[in-house]
């Protein structure tokens, strides 16, 4: 410890630190906010990685600041931080079990808190002897499956970096009523969107310290993760700021429809809360800053959504786009899906009623009982005109003749909740000049939780693909869940590297395809590859891919698709 102290006393009054300091193999880093302690980790194939895990980047929203907007933390050079194992997630309903892939982090007890405004961040492997020449790209992960669910923890952000030659940070934001209450008096709303603002403006400040370029920032995520990312594009108040939190974004398996991703009368659904928490109207504000967490939770139910806050969130992502608004310099964005994203209505399905959910799996369902499905499917996820949408729906039902009803029904629902919006935005951002591509993972990895009948990626199959979770145990993983691991891994560094994109393959066998829609003003993103000085690191990133792939002594004839940097 007296050598801890020694180093924190040298550290004191330092602006920046732009490399790590070691004690005792331990990575430590001086930020605005404090002195970090965090932990250098072997990963199979003897790849080293510094992680940072439970960073806090806000004061911690409780008592008074509950339902409150996220305020920053001060600077204190004499905190210090310890952040070898994660923070508690953010308060929420359990997560079900059966639903959670075994290669992500599960925390099977649940640890929750309201004291929840932490980062994990994950920083390629530096030696003592040695400095960084140049500052990484960095990548942001929003967890979400829902508004009332996000786990960060779930996601080891390790082998990206290691992979990609980037720093990762996942991120913790409230969700749920803790996140999404709006009152006249009590919370302004959008509390978890305004966290993951907080999130980003701390790493601006704290992320060159890690190694990292905090003007090569790209945001990520999956559903409402990647919904989140939406409003952050289009918020009037990422417009108005004199410098970007971010340039780039990837939307995984979902984007902000404005019918029904935001709460339109956020105030009645605030009041029956407020009611089923037995709290008199007068004396709301009062009731729940002493109710418990739990009380608040049992009491809250599900299906919390942003809504309009004239701040941040002024209208709906598709009608400010299509009057021209998007965060200023965001220069690309990339769109993700699987083939098979309607795997999700499976998911609610087996959630709300298991006797449809076992039926659609064993085969059992009628084509009455589809339509039915597909029917509520339109109530619930309305947009534009619901009839006109079935109506086409069961005229092109007479081009799929022998298709499986089960089957049928998951590609209606990936065209009703992703596809169609995708393509939307996608057509949008082309117009507004925003280089745009996108990617559908085919392939169903050997880990997929999805039914049998579905016999393509699902939804959420990509994102532990891109993460390279299969990498954890290598020598149980399939031969090709790596290859396709690999491939996604190359395509999302590729894209914070600012590489072009025309030189990473898509993965063989049509399992992963890749396509890119150039902006009207340019034709490629004219970026150096390797003998270039803007990517300087883009020849290291591929040599330690290759030498990751090798090390793995139990499956030596993997096959990868790294992208050709060299000249």
């Amino acid at each position: 410890m007296s050598l801890y102290l020694t180093l924190v006393h040298l550290l004191i009054g330092l602006t920046f630190a732009p490399s790590l300091i070691y004690s005792s193999s331990s990575p430590i880093v001086q930020s605005k906010t404090g002195i970090i302690r965090g932990t250098t980790i072997v990963k199979p194939g003897s790849i080293l990685v510094n992680q940072f895990l439970g960073v806090p980047y806000a004061q911690p929203p409780i008592g008074s600041r509950r339902f409150g907007r996220p305020q920053p933390l001060a600077s204190d050079p004499l905190r210090t931080i310890d952040a070898t194992k994660p923070a508690a997630t953010c308060v929420q309903f359990p997560h079900i079990a059966e639903a959670i892939n075994p290669l992500l982090n599960f925390d099977a007890n649940h640890k929750v808190s309201e004291d929840c405004l932490y980062l994990n961040i994950y920083a390629p492997y530096v030696n003592e002897s040695e400095s960084s020449s140049s500052a990484l790209p960095v990548m942001v992960w929003l967890a979400g499956e829902g508004f009332d669910f996000a786990d960060a923890n779930q996601f080891d952000g390790s082998y990206l970096s290691a992979f990609g030659q980037v720093i990762v940070i996942t991120v913790q934001y409230r969700v749920g009523v803790f996140g999404f209450l709006k009152d006249d008096i009590i919370s302004q709303g959008n509390m978890g969107i305004w966290d993951q603002v907080e999130a980003l403006k701390w790493i601006q400040d704290n992320v060159a310290v890690f190694g990292g370029d905090s003007k090569k920032v790209t945001v990520f995520g999956r559903f409402s993760g990647s919904m989140a990312i939406t409003h952050l594009l289009t918020s009037p108040l990422l417009r108005n700021l004199n410098e970007p939190l971010f340039s780039k974004a990837i939307l995984m398996s979902g984007v902000a429809v404005d019918e029904w991703t935001m709460e339109k009368a956020p105030l009645e659904r605030s009041n029956s809360f407020i009611h089923a928490l037995g709290c008199d109207q007068l004396n709301a504000s009062k009731c729940l800053y002493f109710a418990s967490s739990d009380e608040i939770l049992s009491k809250s139910g599900y299906g919390w959504k942003p809504t309009t806050d004239n701040v941040l969130i002024t209208d709906g992502p598709f009608a400010a786009l299509s009057r021209g608004e998007i965060a200023r310099g965001v220069e690309s964005v990339m769109i993700g899906s699987t083939a098979s994203e309607g795997s999700l209505c499976l998911l609610t399905w087996m959630v709300t009623k298991r006797n449809i959910y076992n039926k659609l799996i064993s085969g059992d369902l009628t084509e009455q009982q589809m339509i039915s499905l597909a029917k509520k499917d339109l109530k619930t996820y309305k947009t534009g005109n619901g009839d006109a949408v079935f109506q086409s729906f069961i005229k092109s039902r007479t081009l799929k003749s022998g298709m499986p009803l089960a089957r049928e029904y998951v590609n209606f629902c990936s065209n009703l909740l992703i596809n169609s919006h995708s393509e939307r935005l996608a057509s949008i951002l082309n117009t507004l000049d925003i280089e745009t591509s996108s990617y559908k993972l085919h392939y169903k990895p050997g880990f997929s939780l999805a039914p049998d009948f579905i016999e393509t990626g699902s939804h959420g199959d990509d994102v532990l693909l891109a993460f390279g979770l299969p990498f954890n145990n290598p020598s149980e993983a399939d031969e090709r869940d790596l290859s396709v691991s690999s491939s996604l891994l190359s395509l999302i560094s590729s894209f914070a590297w600012s590489i072009d994109l025309s030189t990473v393959s898509s993965a063989p066998n049509g399992d992963l395809i890749i396509s890119r829609r150039p902006s009207p003003s340019k034709l490629t993103l004219n970026a150096p590859l390797c003998n270039g000085t803007s990517i300087p690191n883009s020849c290291s990133m591929k040599k330690t891919l290759s030498t990751f792939i090798n090390m793995l002594d139990s499956k030596p004839s993997v096959k990868t698709s790294i992208p050709n940097y060299s000249s």
